[in-house]
C-alpha cells in the first residue's frame, strides 16, 4: 500500500527554486543532501503525505540520462485559494487570475525558472 508521494522536479538552480517554493508555501526543507556531482537535492513537504524533491538537471543528465527533464504538470489543492494567490502574487512572480472551472476555482503561477503550477481551491 502506498503512503506518500514525492514528485521529483529537475531544475537548473534547485536552491533558487527551493527558496521560492519555501516562501510561496510557507514550508521548510526536510531534506538537503549533497550529491556525487557536488549539487544538492532538496525536499520540501507540501502536506503530510506529499513532497517535492528538487534535483539539478546536470545531475540527472549525468546519472540518469534516460530520464525526461520536463516539468510534470502539477495541480495542488488548498483550503485558502484567495489567500495563497495573494501571497504568491506578493512575491513578485507571474500569477494568473482566479478562474471558475465548473465546480472548482483555480489559478496558476510560475516559479523563477518559468515552470508553471496550478492550484485548485477546495
Amino acid at each position: 500500500m502506498l503512503t506518500n508521494l514525492t514528485v521529483m522536479i529537475y531544475a537548473n538552480d534547485p536552491e533558487m527554486v527551493a527558496d521560492f517554493l519555501e516562501e510561496a508555501f510557507n514550508v521548510d526543507r526536510n531534506l538537503e543532501q549533497e550529491l556525487p556531482n557536488g549539487s544538492k537535492t532538496i525536499r520540501l513537504p507540501l502536506s503530510t503525505t506529499a513532497s517535492v524533491q528538487l534535483f539539478s538537471k546536470e545531475f540527472v543528465k549525468k546519472y540518469s540520462p534516460e530520464v525526461s527533464l520536463e516539468m510534470p504538470s502539477l495541480m495542488l489543492e488548498t483550503d485558502d485559494l484567495d489567500g495563497l494567490r495573494e501571497h504568491i502574487y506578493s512575491l513578485g512572480g507571474p500569477v494568473g487570475d482566479i478562474m471558475d472551472l465548473g465546480d472548482a476555482r483555480t489559478f496558476n503561477f510560475g516559479d523563477p525558472e518559468g515552470n508553471w503550477f496550478a492550484v485548485k481551491g477546495r
